[in-house]
């Protein structure tokens, strides 16, 4: 099947499409809910880090446009709405733009919260840095919770990759399967010119005719 805008809507939505959009939607929310514990955790004794919230925030989005990739054609099919929006999205130059796009800022937040996690975090709770936080009334609950808020922001990033390589997947095969769904330009034969030239048969009829028109006597009066 081709696929154009002008095309009728027919929508392959394979059990591979379905499910890797699935696995984008369930390791983005894993992740968002270990990193919105490590976000909570970390406002009860100072700000959360910016990494963190934007990481948390694109990837809520992704989890709304991974769902609607395949709900809003399924819904065209089963309810006959949404046309346009379904129309376009099942177009796979449109769908492989969106899904590079969001597959790019999701490497973006998951990369810079590598580096938030592994850099500048500092997991120590006897760390200089942490020196006002591990005296006083909740000092017991700043060291022994560092360590486990550690291990969660490492495992919301984690969470983030295998979100990452679901996205990637969706691409290679929106990308195999506009390859081989593509229009081939038509091809064109050389053009032949029509021969207005008489035939030989008519040539000849026409010179046995004025040959005998010059030889039949003239009649005289």
């Amino acid at each position: 099947m081709a696929y154009d805008e002008t095309d009728k809507l027919e929508i392959p939505i394979t059990k591979l499409q379905w499910g890797l959009r699935g696995l984008q939607m369930f390791f983005a929310f894993i992740a968002m809910a270990t990193i919105s514990a490590v976000i909570g955790w970390d406002n009860k004794f100072f700000s959360a880090s910016l990494l963190s919230v934007f990481f948390l925030f694109i990837l809520i989005i992704s989890i709304f446009f991974a769902a609607a990739i395949v709900v809003i054609p399924h819904l065209y099919l089963t309810k006959g709405k949404f046309i346009s929006a379904a129309r376009a999205l099942r177009i796979p130059r449109i769908e492989f733009v969106l899904s590079a796009i969001w597959a790019v800022l999701i490497l973006i937040v998951t990369f810079l919260l590598t580096i938030d996690a592994t850099l500048l975090r500092k997991c120590d709770p006897f760390d200089q840095k942490y020196a006002e936080y591990n005296r006083g009334p909740n000092n017991e609950t700043f060291i022994k919770g560092l360590p486990n808020i550690c291990r969660t922001q490492r495992a919301a990033n984690a969470f983030g990759w295998l979100a990452l390589t679901a996205w990637l997947c969706s691409l290679v095969l929106i990308a195999n399967d506009w390859r081989k769904n593509r229009r081939q330009p038509a091809t064109q034969g050389p053009t032949i010119f029509p021969d207005n030239r008489p035939s030989n048969t008519s040539s000849s009829t026409l010179e046995h005719n004025l040959s005998d028109t010059a030889t039949q006597p003239t009649q005289e009066n």
